[in-house]
């Protein structure tokens, strides 16, 4: 099946916003950093939990802007969530938040394609132009 230019423009634009499912444990994760690796990007990691307001904001207003979009184009970007909206715990997401010694959400992370975390703020990020100035 081939795609026509203007639906394969539209379904590359949309691969960012997909790319903010979350994950589920340490296989998914593995993956995200395989495709860094391959694609000599950095890795994005945003940690969150379902209960919390702010990081409620970050899902519905910050990520899906097109300032945040834009500049999540040049990573590899996944999400952890930690906690579901009943904050039930996710057993192998908190697996991962103990990895990277998290306890305060919304966390950002930003992994070299090594794995290595290169900086991280724990605190969040009110519009998508301050999340693409803390990307760069």
């Amino acid at each position: 099946m081939r795609l026509s230019p203007c639906l394969l423009a539209a379904f590359t634009a949309l691969l960012p916003a997909l790319a903010q499912t979350p994950i589920r444990g340490e296989a998914e994760y593995r993956a995200a950093l395989a495709r860094a690796q391959t694609e000599g990007k950095p890795l994005f990691v945003y940690v969150w939990t379902g209960y919390s307001p702010q990081c409620q904001h970050v899902q519905r207003e910050v990520l899906p802007s097109p300032e945040a979009q834009a500049a999540l184009a040049g990573c590899v970007a996944i999400s952890v969530q930690i906690h579901t909206e009943t904050k039930l715990e996710i057993r192998e997401n908190r697996l991962l938040a103990r990895r990277w010694n998290l306890s305060v959400f919304p966390t950002f992370l930003m992994l070299g394609p090594d794995g290595r975390e290169k900086k991280r703020r724990e605190e969040i990020l009110h519009t998508g132009a301050e999340l693409a100035e803390w990307v760069k």
